[in-house]
């Protein structure tokens, strides 16, 4: 801090490597699908072609069709947990009047390992008129081989500006902005590796997705916080906020098929004309003549 009693500032930062484990269901993914554990039916949705419903366990029918190829679920030998830079630059300053102090800081990160899904699968074996990639299987026994793996792409930083007014008795009010981007090629949500890998919307490669804008990314950010200590036993405080912000616009919507020529159906096994009830008549269309291509390949 200075030595100026009037004007008090500081200069403060850091910079470090941190690491945190995976959602170990990522990795349960692998003893759950081993491609041998059990086998799957497939059954072509028509009216003609109804399963009839049997309430006993022990008495399923066997007769719905042909053994559906199966998914394994592999790790990277060389896996990592994610792992980070990073760091951060910020000013504190008394802004001399109201009792106002004022912040300004920089944080940025790097991503070291970052985690993957590939389906060694699936290989680009045309491309349609429109760009889209089409692939074939490698195994045609399987449906997935989907690895577990690394990558080192993804970053993020951001830059706030933020003031704080305390008064009497333990409180104070803050506003602060901020501004951020991230970026990544892999946004996961989901506990199993199918759902990870199919989920990935792209007009790329699924295998290889480009490094773009993240769901995570903040944008622009205001916030208001009040905030008071309140006393719970002897020297004991708590501390009350109450936060007001702005919620920045998601980056994840449904996407309509028909205004959305350039988008990539990763997951070919889940497009079926069941899941196309879901968009509106106008769509559905799009849906079928889609699905017959994937079928086709």
């Amino acid at each position: 801090m200075s030595n100026d009693t009037a004007v008090q500032q500081q200069l403060r930062g850091g910079i470090g490597i941190f690491s945190g484990r995976t959602p170990y269901v990522w990795l349960s993914n692998q003893y759950g699908n081993t491609g041998i554990d059990f086998s799957r039916v497939s059954v072509i949705f028509s009216a003609a072609n109804n399963i009839p419903f049997v309430a006993d366990p022990n008495a399923q029918p066997t007769n719905v069709g042909g053994a559906q190829t199966n998914e394994i679920d592999l790790v990277d030998p060389e896996y990592k947990f994610p792992q980070l830079t990073r760091g951060n630059l910020a000013f504190d300053r008394n802004l001399g009047f109201g009792g106002l102090v004022g912040t300004a800081e920089v944080l940025f990160s790097k991503n070291i390992e970052d985690v993957r899904y590939n389906n060694l699968n699936f290989v680009v074996d045309s491309t349609r008129p429109d760009g889209r990639p089409v692939y074939r299987r490698v195994v045609s026994s399987l449906s997935n081989v989907i690895l577990l793996t690394n990558s080192t792409q993804g970053d993020q930083w951001s830059f706030s500006y933020k003031v704080e007014k305390p008064f009497r008795h333990n409180f104070s009010a803050t506003a602060s902005y901020l501004y951020g981007r991230a970026r990544s090629i892999m946004d996961l949500q989901n506990s199993t590796a199918g759902s990870n890998w199919g989920q990935l919307f792209t007009s790329a490669d699924v295998n290889n997705p480009p490094l773009t804008r993240s769901i995570y990314d903040v944008g622009h950010r205001i916030n208001f916080a009040v905030t008071t200590q309140i006393p719970i036993y002897k020297e004991s405080r708590g501390t009350f906020s109450t936060i007001m912000r702005n919620r920045p616009p998601s980056q994840r919507s449904r996407c309509d098929l028909a205004s959305a020529p350039l988008m990539h159906i990763s997951v070919l096994t889940e497009v079926s004309p069941r899941k196309a009830t879901r968009f509106p008549a106008r769509t559905r269309a799009v849906w079928y003549s889609k699905s017959s291509v994937i079928e086709k390949h």
